[in-house]
């Protein structure tokens, strides 16, 4: 039987398929529009955990910090939300200089659904972002580990990536035990002391018109170290600006000769 015998049954048949299809098609697209939200809200989701993770201090012998971290906030893009790329790639570029307009353009033009565009911002800069009101372009309450003293415990503490994982040091060493923790982690470590060591040694290094120099003090009894320098030293908030020779820690990782390690028994 041919639908072309009965016109008024075949138009409402070809209505309803039209109907079936079109209803198909809307519920596709919406389909896929949810799946690529959630997609990048669990994918937002999983960074801000990663870098909200707390990390334990450190703290030397007497109580005095010697590693915590501070709240930053970091800038971050979902492209699939930026409407005009090339708009937006500009004014972040005013912002950021450290990229072209047009490298700028190709990140926010990305696949990703999430994107970084800076990590612990200034409080000016912070307040920058949110004036552009750029949307897909926001702010995330993110970590940042510091050193209070800089580089007088640069080689025995060591340094972490941007994400706070523990690359040298004892940041490396302890970083299973600083993950995830805010309880403080207590040193043999004095910085008094060590304050001290490190001034004598820069001293006795001019004198004699020395290359480097290390300084190890022990506690007798226990074995604790209650100091540990070794110079050159660098700054733990820039090392990728160090030498080689001023990351090398020469009590850990320093060759010498072995009788020079007797004397020290001999005295």
């Amino acid at each position: 039987m041919s639908l072309s015998r009965f016109p008024l049954f075949r138009g409402r048949f070809l209505l309803l398929l039209g109907s079936l299809v079109c209803a198909l098609t809307v519920l596709g697209l919406r389909l896929g529009h949810v799946m690529l939200l959630r997609s990048s809200m669990d994918e937002t989701d999983l960074i801000r955990q990663r870098v909200q993770k707390a990390r334990a201090p450190l703290v030397d012998r007497n109580g005095l910090l010697l590693a915590t971290n501070v709240k930053t906030f970091s800038v971050y893009a979902n492209p699939s939300r930026i409407q005009d790329h090339r708009q937006a790639a500009y004014k972040l570029c005013r912002l950021f200089p450290d990229l072209s307009p047009e490298q700028w353009i190709k990140r926010l033009r990305a696949s990703k659904s999430f994107v970084w565009i800076a990590r612990h911002v200034t409080p000016a800069d912070r307040e920058a972002v949110l004036g552009l009101g750029i949307p897909g372009i926001d702010l995330m309450e993110d970590q940042r580990r510091i050193w209070p003293y800089g580089p007088l415990f640069s080689h025995v503490l060591g340094f972490t990536n941007v994400d706070q994982k523990g690359l040298t040091g004892l940041e490396e060493g302890l970083d299973s035990s600083l993950q995830g923790h805010v309880q403080p982690i207590r040193l043999s470590l004095d910085a008094r002391i060590q304050h001290m060591v490190r001034t004598e040694l820069v001293k006795t290094i001019q004198l004699f018109d020395a290359k480097a120099g290390n300084a190890l003090l022990l506690k007798i009894d226990t074995g604790e170290i209650i100091a540990s320098v070794s110079w050159p030293d660098f700054n733990p908030h820039g090392p990728n600006k160090a030498t080689q020779g001023q990351l090398f820690n020469r009590n850990t990782t320093g060759v010498y000769e072995f009788g020079s390690m007797l004397k020290i028994h001999n005295t």
